[in-house]
């Protein structure tokens, strides 16, 4: 990725492009087990669920098929900006966004998962601001 640092996702992408054409937001052709997926917080598994409809449990046992989405929210949790544990910001999903935009073979965020994401994230900062009684 060129615009964040996170973790690089492209050559598995490219490797599944080779499988699947133009790799869809939807595809779940990676699989990932516990310790793939022991940094999601509980809500990086909110956010999934609402983007990309997968429960992903607190334990996972054996592996998961998952989407790129899920892959690239877990391995900036073990190893990119997400390592501290915070929520996930708009901006971060931004840039993972602009990072594979342009890229052929495909991202993990993208059409209606980045209209999900945005939303999700925007309705939880605005729920912790609470109302405003001026």
């Amino acid at each position: 990725m060129t615009n964040v640092d996170g973790f690089d996702l492209s050559p598995l992408i490219q490797a599944a492009s080779g499988d699947l054409g133009t790799v869809t937001c939807e595809a779940r052709w990676a699989r990932a087990g516990a310790a793939e997926l022991a940094g999601l917080t509980d809500a990086d598994r909110e956010l999934i669920a609402v983007v990309t409809g997968e429960r992903v449990p607190s334990e996972v046992v054996g592996e998961l098929p998952v989407t790129f989405f899920v892959l690239q929210l877990a391995a900036d949790r073990l190893v990119g900006p997400l390592r501290g544990g915070d929520d996930v910001p708009i901006a971060y999903m931004e840039d993972v966004y602009t990072a594979y935009k342009d890229d052929p073979a495909g991202t993990p965020v993208c059409g209606d998962h980045l209209d999900l994401a945005l939303a999700f994230l925007a309705g939880r900062e605005l729920a912790v601001l609470g109302p405003d009684y001026s």
